[in-house]
């Protein structure tokens, strides 16, 4: 279903909430100057959604996850309390369709590596630590299948892919498979995300030193892989998104989209490309995430060097056009996340990787895709690198 859902608020509403007032990207706020969220605070009348923000600190030292409510009509983020203990380097984020769980990957080696499980109230938002499968790999991407019954993780170190059934409670139960990808010389193959298929039977595995996708068939009942032919894919390939019957994979290196069609039998059929960059941009960016908005007429990626997230335009056949770059607020815009109903996008910045200079930024999408600053960001985030939000309840 291509029309995304209400989100309670008439256009009217919407418009006459917003100030239209710019946020100042280089002061933003810290988490002591926005407040603190009551939990009896969270049922307003007004659309909101929690956001969970995660990121790396290489000491080993527990990073401070964050959570955040937001309100939709007014672009404010409040701060959901005291920072949470989600393990080290918390720093990718993905969450079953309820929202009500959290699967935080550890990218770390050794036994602080694996996936925190974090159960969500979508009252009042507030995240508790549910489970942990500890000492599992460093992984740095997961993703929830279809079902609900299975988590994939990428293993970004050891160039691996990992399959851990979802239990009832929404804790990790066994993992059913595991696959390694031959190193790329001295490198491992470097497997820097997964992609399901919507009907749950194909998964994709973008190896960024290999230059490939690996495709695999997925058995739903056994939670095995079996493994396809890989297909090329120049640039580094680093994190995919799948609507419908089209794949879009952005390329670290080049900083290229790449589109494709997924054909009736799973493989990948290579369709276009097209730069994330200005075509008069000079100077050295990275290529990072990719989304596509839940109408499937757009596509948005972030430049991290250039500093921005590249809107793109779909057309009906899979062809990729870049028709704009919006200004990501800060440095090295690394993850981003789309709300359900299409109107909003939040994104991490990382900054300088050393320190406190990361934010979390919000952008209105408007009806055409285009995006704008909106509200006002947190400043002061130690090195953000995973953000995702949830409606809440």
């Amino acid at each position: 279903d291509a029309s995304p859902p209400s989100n309670n608020l008439d256009a009217a509403t919407r418009d006459a909430a917003i100030d239209g007032s710019a946020p100042d990207a280089a002061n933003p706020p810290s988490d002591a100057q926005i407040g603190t969220l009551d939990a009896g605070d969270a049922g307003g009348s007004s659309a909101r959604s929690f956001v969970y923000v995660g990121g790396w600190d290489w000491s080993g030292s527990v990073y401070p996850f964050r959570g955040y409510a937001l309100d939709h009509a007014s672009g404010a983020f409040t701060s959901l309390g005291a920072t949470l203990d989600f393990g080290a380097n918390p720093s990718s984020i993905s969450h079953n369709v309820a929202g009500d769980r959290l699967y935080v990957t550890n990218e770390y080696g050794g036994d602080k590596g694996g996936v925190t499980v974090a159960s969500v109230d979508l009252a009042s938002g507030a995240a508790t630590k549910l489970d942990s499968a500890s000492g599992a790999g460093a992984f740095v991407y997961s993703t929830v299948h279809p079902n609900g019954k299975y988590l994939f993780a990428a293993d970004y170190n050891e160039g691996e892919i990992a399959v851990f059934r979802i239990e009832n409670d929404g804790k990790l139960g066994d993992e059913t498979d595991r696959v390694k990808f031959p190193k790329a010389g001295d490198d491992s193959a470097q497997s820097h995300s997964v992609g399901v298929h919507h009907d749950g039977k194909w998964v994709y595995v973008p190896n960024k030193a290999l230059d490939t996708i690996a495709q695999f068939t997925f058995d739903e009942q056994t939670g095995a892989l079996d493994r396809r032919d890989d297909i090329e894919s120049e640039g580094g390939p680093r994190h995919i998104a799948l609507s419908g019957e089209y794949a879009f994979v952005m390329h670290e290196g080049s900083s290229v989209l790449r589109s494709f069609a997924v054909e009736s039998d799973g493989d990948l059929r290579e369709l276009d490309d097209a730069s994330a960059l200005p075509s008069d941009f000079e100077g050295e960016s990275r290529g990072a995430h990719v989304l596509v908005h839940p109408n499937g007429r757009y596509a948005y990626a972030s430049n991290r060097g250039q500093n921005s997230i590249a809107l793109f335009d779909i057309g009906t056949g899979g062809e990729l056009t870049l028709r704009a770059n919006t200004p990501s607020g800060g440095d090295d815009p690394w993850d981003f996340a789309i709300d359900a109903d299409g109107k909003l996008l939040v994104l991490v910045n990382t900054g300088d990787q050393e320190g406190t200079t990361g934010s979390l930024n919000l952008f209105k999408i408007a009806d055409d895709g285009v995006l704008s600053a909106f509200g006002t960001p947190v400043g002061n985030l130690k090195v953000p690198t995973g953000v995702t939000l949830v409606r809440a309840r």
